[in-house]
């Protein structure tokens, strides 16, 4: 679920930083491009630009943390995603009307060629928030995923540091930049911390994350299962109640190379183990039966925002909305609420038998007085909502599921004059 108005702001600080970030390069070019005509001088800033939005497209890619902390994960990607196709369309415009010749023209266009492939694959695998806008394609791209499998699609998307070398080369191979001492230092450095810092990235998050075993593997329904992981202590503190994490598991035949993200379900520093609930809906998550207990697993820290609601307690009460498996990030949450907070949880499923811990959420709500709890089959619609979701400005909505249930919410929500920082987001679709 795309918040406009929110992302006009993210947009213009975002302006902001690439600006500010990009004048090094900008004034230091400005001795090289005395060799080259007026009209020329526009097509190599645009080009410039280009490399330097992929740069940057590197550094998110890592999920820093001093920026995830501030506009959460699914939208840190989005960021990643615009500022990709951002440079490429620059890149393309350099390449329409600037020649080139020799091993220069070799590296730019051989660079722009993986770059344009690379869009394409990632716009049709990864960008689901997209289809969500254009039902219409689903249907390929769901057959497109059963014969295409993701981890082959992330090892290709790996290409783009190719293309960021061939385009490094592509820019120092011209004697008017490689001899500008200043801008040559500014590139150099430029393209070194975001290399470095991919590289640091990767070997941190695929060889050096905290190890534990599972210790649990259950089948609760068709297609969910509930796993449970132990590991040290000391690893569980940073994972925070509502939170996700990154999951792999390095000895199996179940995509043992690449981390899948999952809302923990439970309170990991407390009950010293993490739960997992997961729904089979893709190539990795159809092979969980593979796993057996006592398998080693690899995980990741913390991310996401909804734990932030623990924070605000006794200061805003809290209305949640859960579809389908979204009710997962909810179940973490609830223990660590307090018993002051007025609390209503709206849990809709399209199959009855496919509710996720009832008899935990019915016990919830038999020992908190200030709690109520709906269950329904379908989802609610917009009388039962105003019957049963409190609107002012002392609340927290919460929302969690698939997108599609999301963007109906949000925009139920905000016609009743729902602030948009009163509203909290966990979407399953990236």
């Amino acid at each position: 679920m795309i918040n406009f108005s929110r992302w006009i702001r993210i947009s213009l600080v975002w302006c902001g930083v690439l600006l500010v970030s990009f004048m090094p390069l900008y004034i230091s070019v400005q001795e090289s491009l005395l060799f080259y005509s007026p009209s020329e001088n526009y097509l190599i800033i645009i080009g410039l630009f280009a490399y330097f939005a992929m740069l940057w497209a590197i550094v998110l890619a890592c999920k820093p943390a001093w920026i995830e902390k501030w506009i959460a994960l699914p939208n840190l990607y989005l960021v990643h995603g615009i500022l990709s196709l951002l440079g490429l369309a620059f890149a393309t415009l350099h390449k329409a009307f600037l020649g080139a010749d020799g091993v220069t023209k070799f590296f730019g266009d051989t660079a722009w060629a993986i770059l344009v492939g690379l869009a394409l694959i990632s716009l049709f695998f990864f960008m689901g928030r997209l289809f969500n806008y254009l039902p219409f394609l689903q249907p390929l791209r769901q057959l497109a995923s059963q014969y295409v499998k993701r981890l082959w699609v992330l090892w290709l998307h790996r290409f783009n540091l190719l293309a960021v070398v061939l385009l490094f080369l592509h820019i120092v191979s011209m004697p008017a930049f490689s001899e500008n001492g200043p801008f040559f230092i500014i590139l150099l450095v430029y393209t070194g911390i975001s290399l470095i810092y991919y590289g640091i990235y990767y070997l941190q998050f695929y060889h050096r994350l905290p190890k534990g075993n599972l210790s649990q593997v259950h089948l609760v329904d068709k297609g969910i299962y509930q796993l449970a992981i132990q590991a040290e202590s000391r690893y569980l503190k940073n994972i925070k109640q509502g939170d996700f994490i990154f999951v792999r598991f390095p000895k199996s035949r179940v995509d043992a190379l690449e981390y899948h993200p999952f809302s923990i379900t439970n309170h990991p520093a407390a009950d010293n183990e993490i739960r997992l609930t997961i729904k089979q809906a893709g190539d990795f998550t159809n092979s969980l039966d593979q796993l057996k207990v006592n398998q080693p697993v690899q995980f990741s820290k913390g991310y996401g925002h909804l734990h932030k609601v623990l924070t605000n307690q006794g200061l805003k009460d809290i209305v949640m909305i859960a579809g389908g498996i979204g009710i997962t990030p909810f179940i973490s949450l609830l223990s660590g609420i307090v018993e002051e907070t007025h609390l209503d949880l709206l849990y809709s499923v399209k199959k009855e038998q496919n509710f996720l811990f009832p008899e935990a959420l019915a016990d919830w709500e038999s020992r908190h007085p200030n709690w109520q709890l709906h269950l329904q089959k379908g989802r609610f619609s917009t009388e039962q909502l105003t019957a049963l979701v409190p609107i002012d400005d002392q609340h927290l909505y919460l929302i969690s599921g698939p997108s599609a249930m999301i963007r109906t919410q949000v925009a139920w929500l905000k016609d009743q004059g729902i602030k948009e920082e009163q509203i909290i987001l966990e979407e399953f679709e990236w």
